[in-house]
């Protein structure tokens, strides 16, 4: 059979939690489908990353109080204000909560910088949830995000590039001041 798409990559009716949900904010319908995912599976620790304020804070607590939900697994992330920024909040949920794999809610044209940045930060068990209307996506809005994601590599290549010159430049001064 010729699939398409990786099994790591669940429409929202088939996503799994393994331990953890962390929902990155900036998508249409992210947030109440991470929580939609969240009543769920209330067992399992959930993170909203990216979260703007304490409006959007009392905004979230207000669904789980209308819906019944524990508040007590709830995780809200205001440091983060892009992709790179998300993974590291994810990573640090997880260290703090003994986490070792996550589901994260994001949207579908999202998927490559997500995967690549929680890579980055050494994030191997995951998997991905995607929300509904997740596929619908404009084509200015791909264009963008394939923007994104082509700064996001060049970043690497640029950091890699100035690590290894500085190596290099380390090694030829110590060899030069050692004559």
């Amino acid at each position: 059979m010729n699939k398409t798409v990786p099994d790591y990559i669940k429409n929202y009716s088939d996503c799994e939690v393994k331990e953890s949900i962390a929902v990155l904010t900036g998508g249409r319908h992210r947030i109440m489908e991470g929580i939609n995912l969240y009543a769920k599976n209330s067992t399992k620790p959930l993170l909203i990353s990216g979260v703007n304020g304490i409006s959007a804070y009392n905004h979230i607590k207000d669904i789980f109080i209308l819906r019944n939900l524990d508040l007590s697994q709830l995780r809200v992330g205001y440091n983060a204000q892009n992709t790179r920024e998300n993974a590291v909040e994810i990573k640090a949920f997880m260290e703090i909560n003994g986490i070792n794999h996550v589901t994260v809610v994001t949207s579908y044209y999202h998927l490559p910088r997500v995967y690549f940045e929680l890579k980055r930060v050494g994030i191997n068990k995951l998997n991905f949830c995607i929300p509904k209307d997740g596929k619908n996506s404009g084509l200015m809005t791909l264009f963008l995000e394939y923007i994104k994601l082509l700064l996001s590599n060049a970043d690497i290549i640029t950091q890699d590039w100035i690590d290894g010159y500085n190596r290099a430049l380390s090694h030829f001064l110590g060899t030069f001041h050692n004559k």
